[in-house]
């Protein structure tokens, strides 16, 4: 699983004439192309006023997820994306267990969290648009 943050300057915003017609289109094959390098959209958003993308991805391959999310993205945008494991996840980590352990009397387990595996916000990729 990733989380991708994708910062661009309102002067190479999608939102701009000039680009308008490429982040249409790529946001228009965002779902076909991610079908075609294996990775799962949970969630793909936008915040405007930011001028920054948000994305939750899932994939087993770093590389599919860079390509996804390669040009336009990344030649518009200074991006970060970052491996994420859900908080259950985390929790079982052998040296969070050592930590949670020392704090207390039992390391925490799973079924004590009450956190569900992933959260995400929907994923509405048609809705995707860039801000002038």
């Amino acid at each position: 699983m990733f989380v991708a943050s994708l910062a661009h300057t309102p002067e190479q915003c999608f939102g701009r004439k000039e680009y308008a017609a490429e982040g249409k289109r790529w946001a228009g094959e965002l779902k076909s192309s991610a079908k075609k390098l294996g990775v799962k959209v949970h969630g793909a958003h936008v915040c405007t006023n930011e001028h920054t993308f948000y994305f939750v991805l899932e994939s087993n391959d770093y590389k599919a997820v860079s390509e996804l999310l390669g040009p336009p993205m990344l030649t518009h945008s200074s991006g970060r994306i970052s491996p994420v494991v859900s908080i259950e996840e985390a929790f079982g980590l052998s040296f969070v267990k050592a930590r949670a352990g020392s704090d207390r009397r039992t390391p925490l387990k799973s079924a004590e969290l009450e956190f569900p595996p992933v959260f995400c916000v929907s994923s509405d990729v048609q809705g995707i648009r860039g801000s002038a």
